[in-house]
């Protein structure tokens, strides 16, 4: 099998559809979605892990000024 029936049997990420089933504009436009998706989710996480690292701070000098 070659790559380009592999590319067209396999499933979309965002919508799952088969990739065979878009048009080159909807294809385009799912790919765009589930790129801006993943940054988001990216920037979500580096954000909560900022959070947690400021948080396990305050509580280490709550300690020390006891």
């Amino acid at each position: 099998m070659g790559w380009k029936e592999t590319v067209s049997l396999s499933e979309c990420g965002h919508c799952q559809k088969l990739v065979k089933d878009h048009s080159h504009n909807q294809l385009l436009k799912c790919f765009y979605t589930n790129e801006l998706n993943l940054y988001n989710a990216i920037q979500h996480i580096n954000k909560l892990e900022k959070e947690n690292k400021d948080l396990k701070g305050k509580k280490e000098e709550d300690i020390k000024n006891v």
